[in-house]
């Protein structure tokens, strides 16, 4: 008689993140004790990977047409591919909802990292209000979010695992993207692979607060329009302060703690057009 196979999916915004948690699931009980060996040695794991969908109706149809026994889903999801308006907690809702007691495990974060979960929450309750009604009061409360977001996740080197694994991403105007991740990439994050394998956590960057200090909702920039000539473009700007958890190294005084962050309306949602440094 062969082996029961558990179909688990696994859903999670980042694909390096996604491939870990694949490779441990086909491990399954390795390492284990002989007594877990011998109880799961007539059950087998068969990881599949979900794409991350704008709307959850759709990712819950895919999980009936895969035959999905089981979830594995990130907390945070949200991409630079895929910005999605909705949390693992939301998603496990929704699906309990649609398929009663399926069984869905959400990952969680390290302490050090509940604040971005606590202005994440923050960011889907703006977005939710900014999309039902577009005022002063909620622009500039989605702004923030959205900056506040971008902040925590793209300063932080501890929840990351190469230095490809930027953060922030998914906040950067849709045009800008790809070459906001290859600067990153030759700059902020150059060194994170060295110190990942050379340095303890403790070491790394984790922000843990972040203040708007300045909004303006009715900013503009100057952009280079049709034929190389400068264009006005309407903006709001954000200035901002964060700080890290303590590290102990002599880097820690030289860290970026101030910015001014320019938003630009694109498609009827807000963008991080540009970032000057102070």
């Amino acid at each position: 008689m062969g082996k029961t196979i558990i179909n688990v999916g696994i859903i999670d915004d980042d694909e390096t993140k996604r491939s870990q948690i694949m490779s441990k699931l086909d491990d399954f009980v390795d390492g284990a004790s002989s007594e877990i060996k011998e109880r799961y040695e007539d059950f087998g794991i068969n990881p599949i990977e979900l794409e991350l969908k704008i709307n959850i109706s759709d990712l819950l149809q895919e999980i009936l047409e895969k035959n999905i026994h089981a979830l594995v889903v990130d907390y945070m999801l949200s991409s630079y591919e895929v910005a999605v308006g909705y949390n693992g907690v939301k998603f496990a809702e929704e699906t309990d909802k649609k398929y009663l007691g399926f069984p869905v495990f959400i990952l969680t974060s390290y302490e050090e990292e509940l604040y971005q979960k606590e202005i994440f929450d923050e960011l889907l309750e703006a977005q939710k209000d900014y999309q039902n009604s577009q005022t002063e009061q909620t622009t500039q409360a989605y702004a923030t979010a959205i900056v506040k977001n971008f902040i925590a996740d793209f300063y932080t080197w501890t929840n990351k695992v190469n230095h490809s694994d930027v953060g922030g991403v998914q906040f950067i105007d849709k045009e800008m993207r790809s070459a906001f991740k290859k600067q990153a990439i030759d700059g902020y994050y150059e060194t994170l692979d060295y110190y990942l394998e050379n340095e303890d956590a403790s070491s790394l960057m984790s922000v843990n607060k972040v203040q708007i200090t300045n909004v303006n909702l009715n900013d503009v920039i100057e952009v280079e329009g049709d034929e190389d000539e400068m264009e006005q473009l309407d903006c709001i700007s954000l200035q901002a302060n964060w700080s890290y958890e303590p590290m102990g190294l002599a880097e820690e005084t030289s860290l970026q703690t101030t910015a001014t962050f320019i938003l630009t309306k694109v498609d009827g949602d807000l963008f991080i057009n540009a970032i000057l440094s102070e």
